[in-house]
């Protein structure tokens, strides 16, 4: 590789006002709005969902419980419901609804909690001794702040099974127990964690849409190649430099941006994890490959700014960069599933001990390399077509 070529490129995109502003001031001011904004919303107007497993039956308890969750659902003039039930068959299908982002709680009502609650009633009435409460079991992913506080406030609405049936049959009865049993890793979640990773990634993104794509639809419409190609200089040197130095760029927007929210947010996520590393590397390759493609199909820079902003803005903002994709509209979901940042940053977020990601764990790799291989691979097909080989 020609280091001459590979100085000469990287000291010219640094020296431009717009790299500096693009890929290393923006990051850090998109971060702080970010931060800002979503670390201090309220909770007016706050509603959550719960998945319910009810294998209780038909008896007392059971009605009890389905008439308390039909009175917090239910919407009145007004004003909406506290929560929304839905409900499921099966406790894998809760779970992996809690897991998928869904729900904010899944509820389970075991097998036995009918045959307990009839039992309390009975020792409670006509013998006069205490008999082992049921239990109801409520699963939340601690990290999730909805999570958590969606299960505080289902626990204190159970606690009306017991004034119920003390209304209905004259009898105190113990307490029902509530268990809430944690789905995914126990940590304290952060908003500024959360929001780092995405910021970092559309960073990334921007160096291969706009960078990248930039760079070489200028060489090509300012006939840059054919001079090269007129020097003892080779074009794959010169190509080969802009791929170094694009992860030049990502590498130094990367550490500045970390240093930044260490300081001022304190971020708390393991970034130094080997399997992390691999994600932020797989992101700056499939960064590169989106640039390449929109480089070999794009004849000028206006041409490929507009280009990539049709792609850049809905793989942003339908990748869950900055708020959860899971839960959408059918309308969407389908490009949420084939859109690679979406892999990329639940990746990221599972590795580095924020959140647990819905995807089985091959599709974070796969997904990406499968659109890294078809778009290199269209890029050099475009680019030899024209000859314009790199």
């Amino acid at each position: 590789m020609n280091l001459v070529f590979l100085k000469s490129i990287f000291l010219s995109s640094i020296r431009e006002s717009e790299v500096m502003f693009w890929f290393f001031l923006f990051p850090v001011l998109l971060l702080t709005i970010l931060c800002v904004i979503f670390t201090n919303m309220g909770t007016e107007g706050i509603h959550f969902t719960a998945a319910v497993l009810d294998q209780g039956g038909n008896g007392v308890g059971s009605t009890i419980v389905r008439q308390i969750f039909d009175e917090i659902s239910a919407e009145k003039e007004g004003h909406t419901s506290l929560f929304s039930i839905l409900p499921v068959k099966t406790r894998e299908e809760g779970e992996r609804f809690l897991k998928e982002q869904r729900v904010h709680i899944f509820i389970e009502i075991p097998e036995d909690f009918d045959p307990k609650f009839s039992q309390i009633l009975f020792f409670s009435r006509f013998v006069g001794t205490k008999a082992q409460a049921p239990s109801i079991f409520i699963h939340q992913v601690k990290v999730r702040d909805a999570s958590s506080l969606a299960t505080e406030i289902m626990k204190q609405i159970l606690t009306m099974i017991n004034g119920e049936a003390a209304k209905r049959m004259g009898v105190t009865l113990p307490s029902v127990t509530v268990e809430a049993k944690t789905v995914g890793a126990v940590q304290t979640f952060s908003m500024a964690d959360f929001m780092f990773v995405g910021v970092v990634l559309m960073s990334f993104l921007s160096a291969g849409f706009f960078g990248l794509a930039s760079d070489i639809t200028t060489y090509k419409s300012e006939h840059i190649y054919k001079r090269i190609f007129a020097t003892p200089a080779r074009t794959r040197d010169f190509f080969f430099g802009e791929l170094i130095t694009i992860l030049c760029m990502c590498a130094i927007s990367f550490t500045l941006l970390y240093l930044y929210a260490s300081v001022v947010f304190h971020i708390s996520l393991d970034i130094f994890k080997p399997g992390a590393l691999i994600y932020v590397l797989l992101a700056c390759v499939t960064s590169i490959a989106f640039g390449l493609f929109l480089g070999s199909v794009c004849k000028t820079p206006n041409r490929a700014a507009a280009f990539g902003n049709f792609l850049f803005f809905p793989m942003q903002f339908l990748g869950g960069l900055y708020f959860p994709v899971f839960n959408l509209s059918p309308w969407v979901d389908w490009f949420i599933k084939i859109n690679p940042v979406t892999y990329l940053a639940a990746g990221i977020r599972q590795e580095m001990g924020l959140l647990s990601s819905p995807f089985k764990p091959y599709l974070h790799y796969t997904v990406p390399l499968v659109w890294v291989s078809v778009l290199i691979g269209l890029a050099f097909l475009f680019f030899r077509r024209r000859g314009e080989e790199a």
